[in-house]
This record gives C-alpha cells, sequence and structure tokens, in this order.
C-alpha cells in the first residue's frame, strides 16, 4: 500500500460515512484489502482509508426466515456457517470456497465481493440466483434488489456503504451450478447458477462471464426457460478476454443455464 495521509479506523458508522463524503483528501472505504490493497495509488487514486473492521457489520446469522450477511463477514464466514451450508444444497458456501484460496477467503468480505462483482465470481451468480437483496446506509437507509444494485453501483451507493446482505430463506430449495473452465480449480470462463425455490415459488438463473456484469434471468415455469435465458445474453453487452470470444462466452451461456437449471430440477424431483 502507497503512503497515504491519513487512516482512520472508527467505530460508528454515521462517522464512517462523514470520512467517505469528504471532497478533500480523497477517501476510500477498507474491507478486507484483496482488491483495494493493490490498486490503491494506481487505478484507484486516494490519500486516506477509512478501515471498516471496527464497525460491528461482520455478523452470519439466520434471523426468522431471513439469512443475514454482514458487509464485513468473510467469505471463510460463509463457508462455515451451517444455514450457508444447507440452504439450497450448500450452494453459498461452494461458491464462495471455490471464489478464493483459503487465505483470500480468510480477509475477502461479502460486501467487498457484491460491490466489486467480479465477472468470474461464482459467489455473485449464487447471491443472485437466490435473490439477494442488500441494505445500503448513504444520507437514508435503502433496500437494493441485487440485480438492480449491480447494474448501477455507484447510484446505488451514494457515497454510502453496503451494511449487509438480505436473503429471504425459501421453505425448500434446490440448485444448480454449471461451469466451464480451464481446469476444475480454476476460476470459471462462464458459469451459471440455478435456483428451483418453493413458497415462494420461483426460479432464477444467474449467469456469469457473459457480460461484464452477471446476469440474472428469473421466470415461473421451467418450460420458459431456454427463452428467456437466450433474450437475456441477446440483449446484455458483449465480454471478451483471453480466454474466450464474446461469442464462445454467449454460446456457453446459454449451455451452463441448461445444464445449471437440470441438475435443480432432477434435485426438486428426487
Amino acid at each position: 500500500m502507497p503512503a497515504l495521509s491519513e487512516f482512520h479506523k472508527p467505530t460508528d458508522l454515521s462517522a464512517a460515512l462523514a470520512l467517505l463524503r469528504r471532497k478533500r483528501p480523497r477517501t476510500v472505504p477498507l474491507a478486507g484489502g484483496t482488491w483495494l490493497n493493490p490498486r490503491i495509488g494506481k487505478e484507484v487514486p486516494a490519500e486516506a482509508v477509512v478501515d471498516l473492521s471496527g464497525l460491528g457489520l461482520g455478523q452470519v446469522e439466520r434471523d426468522g426466515d431471513t439469512l443475514r450477511l454482514g458487509a464485513m463477514a468473510t467469505l471463510a464466514d460463509v463457508t462455515e456457517d451451517e444455514t450457508c451450508r444447507s440452504l439450497a444444497g450448500g450452494i453459498l458456501a461452494q461458491t464462495a470456497r471455490r471464489d478464493a484460496t483459503v487465505n483470500v477467503r480468510n480477509a475477502a468480505t461479502v460486501g467487498g465481493t457484491v460491490v466489486v462483482a467480479p465477472v468470474d465470481s461464482e459467489f455473485i451468480l449464487a447471491l443472485l440466483a437466490l435473490g439477494a437483496e442488500l441494505s445500503v446506509q448513504s444520507a437514508k437507509t435503502a433496500t437494493w434488489p441485487l440485480h438492480r444494485f449491480l447494474a448501477d453501483p455507484a447510484t446505488a451507493l451514494d457515497d454510502g456503504l453496503v451494511t449487509q446482505v438480505q436473503i429471504r430463506l425459501p421453505a425448500r430449495a434446490t440448485e444448480g451450478l454449471a461451469r466451464v473452465a480451464r481446469t476444475p480449480a480454476d476460476h470459471s470462463i462462464v458459469a451459471a447458477v440455478a435456483v428451483v425455490a418453493s413458497n415462494p415459488d420461483v426460479v432464477r438463473v444467474a449467469l456469469g462471464g457473459v457480460s461484464p456484469r452477471p446476469l440474472l434471468v428469473e421466470f415461473d415455469r421451467p418450460e420458459t426457460a431456454e427463452q428467456a435465458v437466450a433474450q437475456a445474453i441477446a440483449a446484455a453487452e458483449a465480454y471478451a478476454d483471453f480466454r474466450g470470444t464474446a461469442d464462445y462466452r454467449r454460446a456457453m451461456g446459454a449451455v451452463m443455464a441448461r445444464r445449471a437449471l437440470e441438475v435443480a430440477l432432477q434435485e426438486r424431483n428426487r
């Protein structure tokens, strides 16, 4: 990390927000640091940081029919939590484990992952498929469906902070994960997570690697899935890198979505 003019570790959320709203010095929030530390002073020009670890946002807890993930909970916390390991076949714990090595999981946070939204994050796909919502604290408190937040994070944040992720727990949910990668241990090139839930009844498929931002397709009947996914892929901004052309990623997106949904439906019918 380069030399900074200021380093703050507030224990009060309002104090943290006041520091982040300043025009000078340029101030950024620090969560786990796995994304920020290599970039600060380069891609992220900043003179001051606000360490969020003292704000008491590290909880992972079940509150009635809601799972609450504090923004400062780590991916390691998610992999170890009983509800995360059981909800929809343990898809949250499974994808959190896939997203990072053990050392990175011990530092990377839920809130940081949501805000950065890496294009190959399968944990983000699991949150989307489970219908996650975010609590954002700025001048006021707002709740954002995750897919709407990801469409325009800067507007949603409004110089504020993500404080919590909430997931309403369905009576029953089955999941499917399909991915293509260079090796089984690599981050995915294209991946899909499907969740078939009851009470409330909903089918969701989240796609990653097809567009710069993850895609969410939601429908009532599985028979409409193929057309809905095709329309979402066609409408999305193209994405390509050295691992796959835009055409390849679009084609694989449709295949991964179909496979993930097939697995989720098979699990439901068992």
